[in-house]
């Protein structure tokens, strides 16, 4: 095993120990390997994720259009809808794929 030296600032290294402790890792450097290991995969669900919420929202505007509370619902946003429905299937087909 090699030793590495980073320099992070003292709110973020706060974080971090708050992190590692709260998800039971047995040190920080056990919880920063693990991030590095797998960044790639919490990014991808972090994308999702953002998706995911975008929709919520999106969809939540629509039914306040629905029952008279938006008026401000334009073509150009159904077509984003669409477009995001269509991602959010893709999203999850890319989950449902996963071991």
């Amino acid at each position: 095993m090699q030793t590495t030296t980073i320099k992070i600032p003292d709110d973020e290294l706060a974080e971090i120990d708050r992190l590692w402790k709260e998800r039971g890792f047995s040190s920080r450097s056990a919880f920063l390997r693990y991030a590095g290991l797998h960044f790639e995969e919490s990014h991808h669900d972090e994308a999702e994720f953002r998706l995911l919420a975008d929709a919520v929202f999106t969809l939540h505007q629509i039914r306040r259009a629905q029952i008279g509370r938006l008026h401000l619902l334009k073509k150009k946003d159904l077509k984003a809808v669409s477009t995001l429905l269509s991602r959010i299937a893709d999203a999850m087909a890319s989950l449902a794929e996963r071991p």
